[in-house]
């Protein structure tokens, strides 16, 4: 039995054969050359890790936009048949607030994120965290989606949100100092 290496495809030089008669007379021409066309298969894409998310307007108990082109460069995922500009995602499951999808560079809430849903270059999320969450928040989880074929497993560690605190004020407290930077909340 012949197996091509790994990943290969198209016509591979496999093996050569020799023509051996009943009396075990071998073939006086010499060995032949076979040649096997092996025909391409998807490879599932890959996403090993997810950095953390840090957007503007990223105050706790609003809505966050996250754009295609930041999750696409906080994302590591990688295909064996396609380059990664062609990669999409699909998101697998919300793990902390709600998690909508619109038509990028609208307005307005959008429509409730399903499970496995592809999220591509004419889309953009809208996630709200659960209230008064505020850090790094892990907010979903996502797999690498060539158009066929999602990654096999989910990150674990999940992709994470930096969110940041809004100022809770109370009668008799005093605020100490913003750590609002150039009109955006720094998380530390």
């Amino acid at each position: 039995m012949w197996v091509p290496a790994s990943d290969a495809n198209g016509d591979i030089a496999a093996f050569n054969v020799n023509a051996i008669d009943l009396a075990n007379a071998t073939s006086t021409t010499g060995a032949v050359a076979v040649t096997v066309r092996v025909v391409a298969l998807n490879d599932a894409p890959t996403l090993t890790a997810v950095t953390t998310l840090t957007v503007a307007n990223n105050n706790e108990d609003s809505d966050i936009v996250l754009s295609y082109a930041a999750l696409k460069s906080a994302a590591n995922e990688n295909d064996v048949d396609l380059p990664a500009a062609n990669i999409d995602f699909q998101i697998a499951t919300v793990t902390n607030g709600t998690l909508n999808i619109r038509v990028a560079s609208t307005t307005g809430a959008g429509t409730a994120v399903t499970n496995n849903q592809a999220f591509t270059s004419a889309s953009e999320l809208v996630w709200h965290p659960a209230a008064n969450v505020n850090g790094d928040v892990p907010a979903f989880t996502i797999t690498a989606f060539d158009g066929a074929l999602a990654g096999a497993s989910i990150r674990d560690d999940r992709g994470s949100i930096c969110v940041c605190p809004l100022l809770h004020l109370t009668q008799g407290k005093q605020i100490i100092a913003d750590k609002r930077q150039d009109g955006v909340w720094a998380c530390e």
